[in-house]
């Protein structure tokens, strides 16, 4: 298709100009006119025309880059040694240093699709990026083979280098991993941040030489077309028609302008392709980065997500923890490192227990207290009246005391736990949640010892909860499996349920029949009365081991919950159900009782389909 230009210029006042392009492509007219009132100089075409290149940038920056993408033809005439190296033709032919002249588009040309299969110059910058970016081997051979299985075009940035939606996704939450209790710091987000503002400030604005070549293209074809009419408003059509256009008039100045303005335009947009490149680079490798803070590096499963094949969001959704109080953590996270860095906490001094109707100073500081971390809304009146009890009551329960709203040593001690401490124990928890083995599996039993709940699981949701009562973690320490813990404390473990036993004997172990056998000096009768059976295996000392025959005494209860472990404990029915009412529960000998044993024994057989 042949274009030729009729550009009107028009003084309106000394230093005012306005250009109006006129078109005619196949016959066609394209005009477009604007209200008169407005008066455009010629550099501001070059931004209108830019609001055009903006737009539609990542198709047209690799048709200028590529050596073919314009359908240009040699001209017989002189040589210019100034003239920029301009693209080959069609049919092989090219423009180089030493021609200054290109004729008319011949029959042979056609133009070339800017996004064809030769017009694919993004590894380069892709490549240099990732040399410049600090990366593992690792890492950085995942990130290559995202980009090979990409055609090497950008992950994250897409038209008019911008970020993606995805890549708008995967930056906010890189930049809120300090709720995960996460070092920012290991993400390189600043570096990314200023990344990102260099590259919205190459896109924003032309460079200085693609404004001043619009601006000398434009003035050229308006010298070698003067025409008068009427002022009108600049209103360019196609950015892409007007540089083939130019460049196959017949005009040396013209094509000239054309080829610098052409040159400018690759050089800008190389430069861009560079800063969006070094910006898409550094976003995968936080993406990278994330997923292996998670625990969750699965290399396929992030080659799906880099590389479109499915979204970026439900890819980072996959990443944490699909545990209901894995977001809970998080926000009880940034409260507590926020308390601790902008608030100056206060100590309670109790001398002895606060109780409902106490005033004075010590309850002031106390509402000041419970006020900090959202437990009390009213005025610090230095009374310890209804709402502060009420207050101290769920500050109590929270805390795993007994909500009684008496203020005892337990609840000041725990009211005195800085901010700086609870926000490293729940990193501590939040980290636990992320190397949880349970997220191996989409139904899982989870028993939370320190706060004596049991929660039965299901693709995701918690289908069940019950009471616990655990062992003690207090009194005598002693070594098991190398480390360090209370010779009635409840170990923590993985393992699996591997079958339950009905009304079950129960094995009374070494350490226990010791206690009995206090308890049985004074009564020749203690061990027939409870059921007890003696078996023909004898204890260490010499005793025969004893089991209990099942029963309503029976502290097993009704059912038992076996799974393999070197502690040798197990969860269990109790016949002593009174006790679950306690808020603090941890008064076993090691195994964990359970309330409503025989619910949760049918739930898991249906569950199972078994037909028992």
């Amino acid at each position: 298709m042949n274009f030729a230009y009729n550009l009107r210029l028009v003084h309106k006042h000394s230093s005012i100009r306005t250009i109006m392009i006129l078109l005619w492509g196949a016959g066609a007219l394209a005009a477009c006119l604007v209200p008169p009132h407005r008066v455009w100089a010629a550099e501001n075409c070059a931004q209108r025309y830019w609001g055009q290149l903006s737009d539609d940038a990542w198709k047209q920056w690799p048709a200028a880059a590529s050596s073919t993408a314009m359908p240009v033809q040699r001209s017989n005439t002189q040589s210019n040694p100034t003239m920029q190296q301009t693209p080959a033709s069609q049919d092989g032919s090219r423009v180089g240093e030493g021609s200054d002249t290109v004729g008319a588009a011949s029959q042979k040309s056609s133009a070339m699709s800017p996004t064809g299969p030769q017009a694919l110059p993004w590894e380069p910058p892709i490549r240099e990026a990732l040399l410049q970016v600090l990366l593992t081997d690792n890492d950085r051979d995942t990130i290559v083979e995202a980009y090979q299985s990409h055609r090497w075009e950008p992950l994250f940035v897409g038209s008019g280098f911008q970020l993606t939606s995805g890549g708008n996704q995967l930056l906010a939450r890189l930049e809120d991993v300090a709720a995960d209790a996460l070092d920012p710091k290991t993400y390189q987000l600043e570096q990314l941040r200023n990344e990102i503002k260099v590259l919205n400030e190459l896109r924003q604005g032309m460079s200085g030489r693609v404004k001043a070549a619009l601006d000398t293209l434009v003035q050229s074809a308006q010298t070698k077309n003067p025409q008068t009419g009427p002022a009108s408003d600049c209103e360019p059509p196609e950015a892409k028609r007007l540089l083939e256009s130019a460049l196959a008039s017949s005009d040396a100045s013209v094509r000239k302008a054309a080829m610098e303005f052409q040159s400018a335009l690759r050089d800008w947009h190389g430069k861009l392709a560079g800063q969006a490149s070094t910006v898409d680079v550094y976003l995968a490798s936080g993406l990278l980065r994330f997923a292996s803070d998670m625990q969750r590096v699965s290399k396929n499963r992030l080659l799906m997500g880099m590389t479109g094949k499915v979204p970026i969001s439900e890819l980072l959704k996959s990443l944490e923890p699909a545990s209901p109080h894995y977001q809970a953590l998080r926000r009880s996270y940034v409260t507590y490192t926020n308390l601790a860095r902008h608030n100056q906490q206060k100590t309670i001094h109790a001398a002895a227990s606060i109780r409902p109707g106490t005033r004075g100073p010590v309850v002031r500081t106390l509402q000041e207290r419970l006020h900090e971390e959202g437990y009390y809304s009213g005025e610090y009146n230095g009374v310890y009246d209804g709402a502060t009890v009420e207050a101290a009551k769920r500050f109590q329960l929270h805390h795993l005391q007994d909500g009684d709203g008496v203020l005892g040593k337990k609840t000041v001690e725990w009211l005195n736990v800085t901010y700086e401490k609870k926000a490293r124990m729940i990193a501590q928890s939040l980290e636990s949640s992320r190397k949880s083995e349970t997220r191996q599996y989409d139904r899982f039993v989870r028993i939370n010892i320190p706060q004596f709940v049991l929660e039965y699981v299901k693709n995701g949701k918690v289908e069940a909860t019950h009471r616990v009562i655990v062992g003690k973690s207090s009194g005598k320490r002693v070594k098991a499996q190398g480390r360090m813990i209370g010779e009635n404390q409840t170990p923590t473990l993985v393992s699996s349920i591997q079958q339950m036993v009905f009304n079950p004997r129960w094995y009374v172990s070494d350490r226990i029949s010791l206690e009995l056998d206090g308890e049985a000096a004074s009564d020749p009768n203690y061990f027939e009365r409870l059921g007890m059976v003696k078996m023909a295996s004898s204890y260490p000392w010499g005793s025969p081991r004893l089991y209990q025959r099942p029963g309503p005494g029976n502290p097993l209860g009704r059912v038992k919950f076996e799974f393999p472990n070197v502690y040798a404990v197990f969860l269990h029915d109790t016949p002593k159900k009174f006790l679950f009412q306690r808020a603090r529960r941890d008064f076993s000998h090691g195994c964990m009782r359970l309330d409503r044993a025989l619910d949760f024994a049918r739930l898991l057989l249906r569950d199972d389909a078994n037909p028992t």
